[in-house]
């Protein structure tokens, strides 16, 4: 996630100070263990970080001219489930008849928080092949 705070600027127009950045963390999900050092380049208009789990971010910024602080600015990140990643394991030769053993140990939760459902299905077969029909 990259933040910007080039929208931040300062009122006096007869002194254009430069503007120091303060980016700090106000709420994470409660099982994440991120905290205001994971934010790189906290002190800069755009620092990133890497969620650590889904759920609601508020990230904070206050900007100093260097004689004064603003108040606070306020920004809410939701951060979604990502998709599981699916691996059906290496492909294999069978001989007619012969059972052949599935493995998606390889399949991942992405978040690492869910546990995964497999569902196998049978996307193509030779005609007449009583696998087509959903017997395996």
């Amino acid at each position: 996630v990259i933040l910007d705070g080039s929208g931040s600027y300062d009122d006096e127009t007869s002194n254009v100070d430069l503007l120091s950045f303060n980016w700090f963390f106000i709420k994470v999900p409660p099982s994440s263990a991120i905290t205001n050092g994971n934010l790189s380049g906290r002190n800069t208009k755009t620092p990133s970080f890497t969620p650590d789990r889904k759920g609601p971010f508020q990230i904070g910024l206050i900007v100093s001219d260097g004689f004064l602080n603003s108040t606070t600015a306020v920004v809410d990140i939701t951060v979604v489930n990502s998709p599981p990643a699916a691996d059906a394991g290496p492909d294999q030769n069978a001989r007619y008849g012969q059972t052949v053993q599935l493995d998606g140990r390889g399949s991942l939760d992405v978040n690492a928080e869910d546990v995964l459902i497999y569902s196998w299905t049978c996307v193509s077969s030779p005609a007449g092949d009583p696998v087509t029909s959903g017997r395996f």
